[in-house]
Protein backbone atom coordinates (compact mmCIF):
# COMPACT_ATOMS: atom_id res chain seq x y z
CA UNK A 1 0.00 0.00 0.00
CA UNK A 2 1.36 3.39 -0.95
CA UNK A 3 0.40 6.57 0.86
CA UNK A 4 1.93 9.54 -0.92
CA UNK A 5 2.27 13.10 0.42
CA UNK A 6 1.56 12.21 4.02
CA UNK A 7 2.63 15.72 4.96
CA UNK A 8 -0.52 17.03 3.28
CA UNK A 9 -2.66 15.64 6.12
CA UNK A 10 -4.27 18.33 8.25
CA UNK A 11 -4.04 18.64 12.00
CA UNK A 12 -3.86 15.43 13.98
CA UNK A 13 -5.02 13.29 11.03
CA UNK A 14 -1.48 12.26 10.12
CA UNK A 15 -0.53 11.24 13.66
CA UNK A 16 -3.80 9.29 14.01
CA UNK A 17 -3.19 7.47 10.71
CA UNK A 18 0.40 6.63 11.62
CA UNK A 19 -0.54 5.37 15.09
CA UNK A 20 -3.21 3.19 13.49
CA UNK A 21 -0.75 1.76 10.94
CA UNK A 22 1.91 1.05 13.54
CA UNK A 23 -0.58 -0.46 15.99
CA UNK A 24 -2.16 -2.61 13.29
CA UNK A 25 1.25 -3.78 12.11
CA UNK A 26 2.38 -4.66 15.63
CA UNK A 27 -0.73 -6.49 16.78
CA UNK A 28 -2.03 -7.90 13.49
CA UNK A 29 0.88 -8.61 11.16
CA UNK A 30 -0.18 -9.14 7.57
CA UNK A 31 1.29 -9.57 4.14
CA UNK A 32 0.64 -5.93 3.30
CA UNK A 33 3.69 -3.71 3.19
CA UNK A 34 3.28 0.04 3.50
CA UNK A 35 5.25 2.70 1.67
CA UNK A 36 4.67 6.18 3.07
CA UNK A 37 6.11 9.28 1.47
CA UNK A 38 6.33 12.70 3.02
CA UNK A 39 8.44 15.76 3.23
CA UNK A 40 10.66 15.47 6.30
CA UNK A 41 8.46 15.68 9.41
CA UNK A 42 9.80 14.98 12.88
CA UNK A 43 6.36 14.05 14.23
CA UNK A 44 5.91 11.40 11.51
CA UNK A 45 9.31 9.91 12.25
CA UNK A 46 8.45 9.64 15.95
CA UNK A 47 5.23 7.75 15.27
CA UNK A 48 6.69 5.43 12.64
CA UNK A 49 9.88 4.54 14.43
CA UNK A 50 7.95 3.46 17.53
CA UNK A 51 6.99 0.24 15.72
CA UNK A 52 9.14 -2.69 14.77
CA UNK A 53 10.53 -3.41 11.32
CA UNK A 54 10.25 0.24 10.34
CA UNK A 55 12.80 1.61 7.93
CA UNK A 56 13.33 5.33 7.48
CA UNK A 57 14.90 6.42 4.23
CA UNK A 58 15.70 10.11 3.85
CA UNK A 59 15.79 11.39 0.31
CA UNK A 60 16.16 15.05 1.16
CA UNK A 61 17.41 17.38 -1.51
CA UNK A 62 18.20 20.97 -0.88
CA UNK A 63 15.38 23.37 -1.62
CA UNK A 64 17.34 25.15 -4.35
CA UNK A 65 17.71 21.88 -6.27
CA UNK A 66 14.01 21.11 -5.89
CA UNK A 67 13.03 24.61 -6.96
CA UNK A 68 15.22 24.40 -10.06
CA UNK A 69 13.79 20.98 -10.93
CA UNK A 70 10.20 22.21 -10.54
CA UNK A 71 11.00 25.22 -12.76
CA UNK A 72 12.30 22.87 -15.46
CA UNK A 73 9.17 20.73 -15.07
CA UNK A 74 6.92 23.80 -15.43
CA UNK A 75 8.71 24.79 -18.64
CA UNK A 76 8.45 21.26 -19.98
CA UNK A 77 4.72 20.95 -19.24
CA UNK A 78 3.94 24.38 -20.70
CA UNK A 79 5.99 23.56 -23.81
CA UNK A 80 4.01 20.34 -24.17
CA UNK A 81 0.69 22.19 -23.86
CA UNK A 82 1.95 24.90 -26.22
CA UNK A 83 2.83 22.40 -28.93
CA UNK A 84 -0.48 20.60 -28.60
CA UNK A 85 -2.69 23.71 -28.51
CA UNK A 86 -0.50 26.09 -30.55
CA UNK A 87 0.16 28.72 -27.87
CA UNK A 88 2.06 31.82 -28.87
CA UNK A 89 5.38 32.47 -27.16
CA UNK A 90 3.97 35.35 -25.10
CA UNK A 91 1.15 33.20 -23.75
CA UNK A 92 3.58 30.42 -22.83
CA UNK A 93 5.69 32.91 -20.87
CA UNK A 94 2.61 34.24 -19.04
CA UNK A 95 1.49 30.73 -18.17
CA UNK A 96 4.94 29.79 -16.86
CA UNK A 97 5.11 32.94 -14.71
CA UNK A 98 1.65 32.32 -13.23
CA UNK A 99 2.39 28.66 -12.51
CA UNK A 100 5.71 29.50 -10.87
CA UNK A 101 3.98 32.05 -8.65
CA UNK A 102 1.64 29.36 -7.27
CA UNK A 103 3.61 26.12 -7.50
CA UNK A 104 5.19 25.95 -4.00
CA UNK A 105 7.80 23.49 -5.34
CA UNK A 106 5.26 20.72 -5.88
CA UNK A 107 5.56 18.60 -9.01
CA UNK A 108 2.14 17.07 -8.47
CA UNK A 109 0.44 20.48 -8.40
CA UNK A 110 2.01 21.39 -11.75
CA UNK A 111 0.93 18.08 -13.24
CA UNK A 112 -2.65 18.41 -11.98
CA UNK A 113 -2.97 22.01 -13.15
CA UNK A 114 -1.57 21.22 -16.60
CA UNK A 115 -4.03 18.33 -16.89
CA UNK A 116 -6.81 20.76 -16.00
CA UNK A 117 -5.58 23.16 -18.70
CA UNK A 118 -5.82 20.61 -21.49
CA UNK A 119 -8.38 21.80 -24.02
CA UNK A 120 -8.99 25.16 -22.31
CA UNK A 121 -9.43 27.91 -24.88
CA UNK A 122 -6.20 29.96 -25.04
CA UNK A 123 -8.17 33.18 -24.45
CA UNK A 124 -9.41 31.75 -21.12
CA UNK A 125 -6.29 29.99 -19.95
CA UNK A 126 -4.87 32.76 -17.76
CA UNK A 127 -8.22 33.25 -15.99
CA UNK A 128 -8.41 29.49 -15.47
CA UNK A 129 -4.94 29.39 -13.88
CA UNK A 130 -5.65 32.44 -11.71
CA UNK A 131 -8.82 30.77 -10.41
CA UNK A 132 -6.97 27.57 -9.44
CA UNK A 133 -5.85 27.64 -5.81
CA UNK A 134 -2.26 26.82 -4.87
CA UNK A 135 -1.58 23.76 -2.77
CA UNK A 136 -2.76 20.18 -3.00
CA UNK A 137 -5.78 20.21 -0.68
CA UNK A 138 -8.26 21.49 -3.31
CA UNK A 139 -7.24 18.95 -6.01
CA UNK A 140 -7.26 16.13 -3.44
CA UNK A 141 -10.74 17.17 -2.27
CA UNK A 142 -11.94 17.21 -5.89
CA UNK A 143 -10.46 13.75 -6.53
CA UNK A 144 -12.02 12.32 -3.39
CA UNK A 145 -15.39 13.79 -4.32
CA UNK A 146 -15.13 12.22 -7.77
CA UNK A 147 -14.45 8.72 -6.46
CA UNK A 148 -16.81 8.96 -3.50
CA UNK A 149 -19.39 6.25 -3.83
CA UNK A 150 -17.85 4.66 -6.92
CA UNK A 151 -14.97 2.79 -5.34
CA UNK A 152 -15.97 2.84 -1.67
CA UNK A 153 -16.65 -0.88 -1.31
CA UNK A 154 -13.39 -1.76 -3.08
CA UNK A 155 -11.41 0.52 -0.74
CA UNK A 156 -13.13 -0.91 2.33
CA UNK A 157 -12.27 -4.48 1.23
CA UNK A 158 -8.66 -3.46 0.62
CA UNK A 159 -8.29 -1.88 4.07
CA UNK A 160 -10.08 -4.79 5.70
CA UNK A 161 -7.42 -7.11 4.27
CA UNK A 162 -4.73 -5.38 6.31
Amino acid sequence: MVVDALDECRGDDMADLLRCLVRTGLYHPSKIKWLLTSRPLYSAEQELLSGSEQVLLGLELNSEHISRSVDIYVTSKVDELGRRYHYKKELKLEIEAELRAKVKNTFLWVSLVCKELEGVDPSKIMTTIQNLPPGLHPPYRKALDQIKGRQTSHCKRMFAAS
